[in-house]
């Protein structure tokens, strides 16, 4: 039979948090009926897709206190006067303590109450194009994916990126945007930039072409750095080190502009920019690090086997196909 789910025995089963009698009781509601399991799918989306976002969250406990005491206290007059810890005070007490010990989880929950609808974009092999609710526009690189509400709700704008991804975010002082992507926070009110937060990759890495950018840590805010235009920061995952540095990197953008442009860049460096735009493996060998190849010139939207033709020419070296992966020819 269907029945309500227990959000607080939700989460502390979804955090582990649950002792091994009330793991199996929650489990026995579970297997009840197909409604209590889609409940909980539901509670545990939103978990996924949201919990980053509150991960900096401290509850303020004597606030919400000085709410729940005056509550207590009407009902206190109506029990025994001898008990001298009245049950409904024992469970608000355990209450609180659970919030306390669960951090964010009683703000994602009142999160979760107003359903707030996510969306999933994945660019496949592509890039993609998406707007969202408060006009912001990410363009997406290959392989990367975006989750988003379908409407900004409260004061928040708050994403989630896997991959790599340009966003011009519009300008909103009054609703900041953040950016969570694999264990790093962007925020912004308005402006453009770069972000590169692949799963294969230990550091993080952000450019800024328009406006202020800040980004830090997600599980210390106070590690962070502010960067402006033309300025780059980094997030060291294994180090937990967030810095500026010097990208001078040509062709950070030719992802999304199609547009390359190499000066004294060796093979493997030319090699790696054009297999990441054209989504096939181009392998160099010995010839990546050879101070012999070293090419300079300009593409412009042109298919791949045009670069090569020009490579090979400028080059004095022979490229062939074998299904998916293209080689030097020795």
């Amino acid at each position: 039979m269907a029945s309500e789910i227990n959000i607080i025995m939700a989460i502390k089963y979804l955090t582990q948090k649950v002792s091994d009698d009330e793991k199996l009781q929650f489990e026995k509601w579970l297997c009840e009926s197909l409604s209590n399991k889609a409940q909980f799918d539901e509670l545990k989306k939103y978990w996924e897709h949201a919990g980053n976002a509150y991960s900096d969250y401290s509850p303020d406990v004597i606030k919400a206190w000085k709410i729940i005491k005056p509550k207590t206290t009407d009902k206190d007059k109506k029990l025994n006067k001898t008990k001298l810890f009245p049950y409904s005070l024992l469970k608000i007490a355990a209450s609180i303590l659970i919030v306390i010990s669960l951090g964010f989880i009683s703000k994602l929950v009142v999160g979760w109450w107003q359903h707030e609808d996510f969306e999933s974009f994945y660019s496949g092999n592509n890039i993609v194009t998406v707007t969202l609710s408060d006009g912001s526009t990410v363009w997406l690189n290959a392989q990367s994916e975006l989750t988003a509400p379908k409407i900004f709700k409260g004061h928040k704008r708050n994403v989630f990126l896997k991959g790599e991804a340009f966003f011009e975010v519009a300008k909103n002082p009054n609703k900041p945007f953040k950016i969570y992507a694999h264990k790093s926070v962007t925020e912004v009110l308005g402006t453009s930039f770069n972000l590169r937060a692949k799963e294969q990759d230990s550091v993080i890495s952000l450019s800024v072409v328009t406006g202020r950018v800040a980004f830090y840590e997600q599980r210390n805010t106070t590690n962070k750095i502010i960067l402006l235009p033309g300025q780059n920061g980094c997030f060291n995952i294994l180090s937990r080190l967030v810095y500026m540095n010097h990208n001078d990197n040509l062709n950070l953008m030719a992802w999304k502009t199609g547009k390359f442009n190499f000066r004294n860049a060796s093979l493997q460096e030319v090699c790696d920019a054009l297999s990441g735009y054209y989504y096939i493996k181009i392998l160099p060998g010995s010839y990546g690090k050879d101070s012999r190849y070293l090419f300079t010139g300009t593409f412009n939207n042109v298919p791949i086997d045009e670069v090569l033709s020009v490579l090979e020419l400028t080059l004095g070296i022979s490229f062939v196909k074998s299904g998916d992966v293209i080689k030097i020819q020795h």
